[in-house]
């Protein structure tokens, strides 16, 4: 069936359904079966099928205010990325209505700066043109990808609001200019307002954190953790046009506004808002517009089809899911009739991703021995305190997350899933904290370090052949530890087991052309990363590479 056919049949059915304003409720209700919501269990199989290659860690679909299909751990908090700054516009919306921010301000006026000063003609730039990436302030910025600081246009090659570029400078300032006019702090000032009201049932302030790099500017990231099931509440509060359970949290108008196109970033009428993606091509009818981010975490809003569908991917170990539209096609298409009048429901169902062995409990005495300053972990640096009688890891560059403790000197990283181990020197002092999802990647970071690469690939071999088995994620991972330590010839090697080992990855080529170019062997870089656009022409940062690469040589300092 063609797609417009599809769409139109699906507009029909809404217009039918009398269930079209259901009020989400304080935990999550679905569907018993789909067909109660008018969808066929069949179609949404086949969809299901498509969504298990792609290796998402959770999807999260919302229909009419319930849960239609949850698939994976759709309660554990990963890793928002760019999402985040969808979270901030609403906040704006939030703050522009009750008078406290000004969008016609500009950074003159605000009295923003940075390291490297701003011209004039830069501060001439307003709050709306940063909220809708149109600044002309092309600054070296926080947590920026290698694509987006390799296709960053020069300083002063664009006046305010008149180019478009995804610019993480404009977004950073935005909080910081929050931040100076309401004088609130942007993630209590986000709880308060949104979270709370419209009842996260995991989100924790302890989930959030600045990011600094103070090489690169003077305005922090804000990276944020949640749950898919966090997440579709936020899109469902938008689907609802701001509104929850009759209180008007963002205003209506803020909806249409920040969700409409400013700035056209594609031939198909695509677009960008206030810090939304608005899709071009078929999916425009259906009014559907998105917050993404790295790896492919996506919240959607439907609002002709009355959805909201979200998916998680797991970033923590290195995980990038491709967009793919055809599986929201599937899911469109599945919609055959009208929902019943009284649905059943029941309370939405979960699956873990990760099972934790048996936990052991550490007396508050105890836990002295396991903290740690300022500790060097690969290319992070971590602190490990005490917080209400528990420990919690640290980073700055990272954020915070519990330890709950197996044996004496093994814990489990709270949503990162994974294992912290300590070892200890004869007068029981820290001398080396690693952290690995398996023991069998502790294993091998410690022969690395202590016998060398040779000795770890013979163990890498003899682990294969025992049929232990260490994912492209995992060894991405412990390549990108030793490139953090600077053993240049060690990660090149982890990365080359890694394409033995998983020769149809994109990723793996892409890591491995990396690690090459920092290395300087130019030509082996090139030659890894058109390997990986082979397999996935949509990777956009081995196009940036290669042109780096090709256009300027190697001028490329790895860091976190």
């Amino acid at each position: 069936m063609r797609l417009k056919r599809i769409l139109f049949y699906v507009l029909f059915i809404l217009l039918l359904n009398s269930a079209w304003a259901q009020e989400p409720q304080l935990h999550w209700e679905q569907y018993e079966t789909p067909e109660e919501a008018g969808f066929s269990s069949e179609k949404l199989a086949e969809a299901k099928a498509l969504y298990d290659t792609l290796d998402a860690a959770a999807f999260l679909i919302v229909y009419d205010g319930r849960v239609l299909v949850s698939w994976g751990d759709v309660k554990r908090r990963y890793m928002c990325h760019s999402v985040r700054k969808s979270f901030l516009s609403a906040l704006y919306g939030i703050r522009i209505d009750d008078g406290t921010i000004d969008l016609d301000k500009t950074l003159a006026e605000l009295n923003i700066d940075d390291k490297d000063r701003l011209t004039e003609t830069e501060k001439e730039a307003t709050i709306r043109d940063l909220l809708k990436a149109r600044s002309g302030v092309y600054h070296p910025a926080a947590y920026e990808t290698a694509g987006m600081k390799a296709a960053r246009p020069k300083r002063g090659s664009h006046k305010r609001d008149t180019f478009w570029y995804y610019n993480n400078w404009d977004f950073n300032t935005l909080c910081t200019i929050f931040r100076q006019e309401t004088g609130d702090d942007f993630f209590a000032d986000f709880k308060r307002r949104i979270t709370d009201p419209i009842q996260m049932e995991d989100f924790r302030l302890m989930d959030c954190y600045y990011h600094l790099e103070p090489e690169n500017s003077i305005h922090p990231a804000y990276p944020f953790r949640m749950s898919a099931r966090d997440a579709a509440r936020f899109g469902l509060l938008f689907l609802r046009e701001g509104k929850w359970q009759g209180k008007q949290i963002i205003s209506k108008e803020w909806v249409r506004q920040s969700t409409s196109i400013h700035s056209h970033t594609d031939n198909r009428g695509g677009g960008y808002g206030y810090l939304w993606w608005i899709p071009g091509g078929e999916f425009k009818e259906l009014g559907m517009y998105s917050a993404l981010g790295v790896g492919s975490q996506i919240i959607a809003v439907i609002p002709k089809a009355n959805m909201v569908i979200v998916q998680r991917v797991d970033t923590y170990i290195g995980k990038q899911v491709p967009p793919n539209a055809r599986l929201v096609k599937m899911i469109l298409a599945a919609k055959t009739s009208d929902a019943k009048p009284k649905p059943k429901v029941s309370p939405l169902q979960n699956t873990p991703s990760f099972k934790r062995p048996e936990l052991i409990r550490l007396e508050d005495d105890a836990l002295s021995k396991y903290l740690v300053r300022d500790y060097q972990m690969g290319r992070r640096i971590v602190n490990i305190k005490k917080m209400d009688n528990e420990l919690m890891l640290d980073s700055p560059s990272f954020g915070k997350f519990k330890l709950f403790p197996i044996i004496d000197a093994k814990f489990v990283v709270e949503d990162f899933e994974q294992f912290l181990n300590y070892e200890f020197d004869d007068s029981g002092k820290p001398v080396r904290i690693t952290l690995h999802q398996t023991l069998a990647m502790a294993d091998l970071y410690s022969t690395i370090i202590e016998q060398g690469i040779e000795a770890a690939v013979k163990q890498y071999e003899e682990m294969k052949k025992k049929g232990i088995q260490i994912t492209e994620y995992q060894m991405n991972d412990l390549g990108y530890q030793l490139l953090g330590l600077n053993k240049l010839k060690e990660s090149i090697e982890i990365f080359q087991l890694n394409v033995k080992a998983y020769p149809q990855s994109f990723n793996v080529y892409d890591s491995l052309g990396e690690a090459y170019m920092i290395n300087g062997d130019n030509e082996l870089a090139i030659q890894n990363y058109e390997k990986s656009l082979e397999l996935n022409p949509r990777n956009t940062n081995a196009v940036q590479m290669i042109k780096k690469i090709k256009g300027k040589g190697i001028l490329f300092d790895f860091k976190f």
